[in-house]
């Protein structure tokens, strides 16, 4: 019997250009299903055009910023409806970054009863590309654990959280699924683009003057963007380093934002990020890129990995100027063995949707 309704939660970093793109896609593997429920918390409505939820069509709980009464009435009810609606059910759990620590452990459990009553009620239970966070609690891991065991279709986006759970397939991220564009031709792209988190520690000289190296050795402008509003003050402080321009946070504006940097990737000849979704973005657009900063996460570097690019990453901090001017002029080197990765990977994420569509609609 085909699925009736979907439940999932889309709730995120709303100032994040790249949250909007994983959960758009993901939204886009239930688009079958006839009836679709969202929690979006304090989502502002322009999250909601960002991800592409349709108001007649979807039913959309969350409430304004401050408004925790009203936040807790809309899960309730969510969670009310899901339970105890007509209609077969499928519980779509979030995409992207999965975070156990400790104090996450009652929103664990309450999942994994959400869970068991869906499949009770004969429904399904789908994980979108997701990956647990390296800071993790045991005990919270294990009712994850159990979760995943009542999951008929969960994908992972690295492989080492595959491992580290025991169930699942891994896949590259959701991101990947996007359209590629074509951009720019080779010869014409001129611009290198920087893009580093504001939350992490500021790059020294040394970076900068391997950058500027670069950049200069291959005869392009530096430009730092931002596609996350947390790194704006950041960017700003990398170009007026690296002797660039910047391309300006356009305000409340994120949809115009997201078309904007798509723009600027596709006349970007590389990228340098420790913002996966940067790099993701620059590879549909056909700009190649790395991650080079002060003691990196593993993040980015698994991730890649899991899409079949690998060897993008190094840690600025044992490295000289030279050193890391070379770095980035060998991975440039393999832009078209890197960017070939870019549609397999597609194509693996593309399977991935036609079993959730598949096991929705049969």
């Amino acid at each position: 019997m085909p699925i009736q309704r979907v439940f999932t939660i889309a709730s995120a970093n709303y100032t994040n250009i790249g949250d909007a793109l994983i959960y758009r896609k993901a939204l886009s593997w239930t688009a079958d299903v006839q009836s679709r429920h969202v929690f979006v918390g304090r989502a502002p409505n322009l999250w909601l055009e960002q991800i592409e939820l349709e108001r007649g069509r979807d039913t959309v709980y969350g409430a304004s910023v401050g408004d925790v009464r009203g936040r807790l009435r809309s899960i309730t009810t969510w969670a009310f409806r899901l339970a105890f609606g007509r209609g077969s059910t499928a519980l779509v759990f979030d995409v992207g970054e999965v975070w156990l620590q400790r104090r996450r452990l009652p929103y664990e459990l309450l999942n994994l009863v959400l869970a068991v009553i869906v499949r009770l009620r004969g429904g399904v239970v789908i994980r979108p590309p997701h990956a647990v966070h390296a800071n993790y609690s045991k005990a919270t891991l294990a009712v994850f654990r159990l979760g995943e065991r009542l999951t008929n279709l969960s994908y992972f986006r690295t492989r080492q959280s595959r491992e580290l759970v025991g169930r699942g397939v891994a896949v590259p991220d959701i991101g990947f699924s996007e359209e590629r564009r074509s951009g720019l031709p080779v010869d014409r792209r001129d611009l290198l683009l920087v893009s580093l988190r504001g939350d992490r520690p500021d790059v020294d000289e040394t970076w900068v003057a391997g950058v500027r190296l670069f950049a200069e050795r291959k005869g392009w402008r530096i430009a730092a963007v931002t596609q996350v509003v947390e790194d704006e003050q950041r960017s700003h402080s990398l170009a007026e380093r690296l002797g660039g321009a910047v391309v300006p946070w356009l305000g409340e504006d994120r949809i115009r934002m997201e078309r904007e940097l798509i723009d600027v990737y596709g006349r970007a000849a590389f990228v340098v990020s420790d913002r996966l979704h940067v790099l993701v973005y620059g590879l549909l657009c056909g700009a190649v890129g790395a991650e080079v900063v002060p003691t990196p996460s593993p993040k980015v570097a698994v991730h890649l990995a899991t899409a079949g690019i690998d060897a993008v990453t190094i840690d600025a901090t044992a490295h000289g100027a030279e050193q890391i001017a070379a770095f980035l002029e060998s991975v440039h080197a393999r832009r078209e063995e890197i960017l070939a990765a870019v549609p397999k990977a597609g194509s693996r994420l593309a399977a991935a949707e036609r079993e959730v569509r598949d096991l929705l609609t049969r």
